[in-house]
């Protein structure tokens, strides 16, 4: 996922007043649903649709 690496350092958590952003991000819990997202992009893979798409059904 995007954040797999640690924080991008032109993305939006890594701007200043966004420290908030970047320990949600990175903190354990984060890290669990970084973990989950990856789960799902390999269903969402076996169905040839896009995370997006088996969020809401469409494909």
């Amino acid at each position: 996922g995007k954040y797999d690496d640690g924080v991008p350092l032109h993305s939006r958590a890594a701007l200043k007043g966004y420290g908030w952003l970047k320990d949600k991000i990175l903190n354990d819990e984060g890290r669990k649903q970084q973990s989950k997202l990856r789960e799902l992009a390999v269903l969402a893979s076996k169905f040839d649709c896009t995370l997006a798409q088996l969020a809401i059904g469409k494909f």
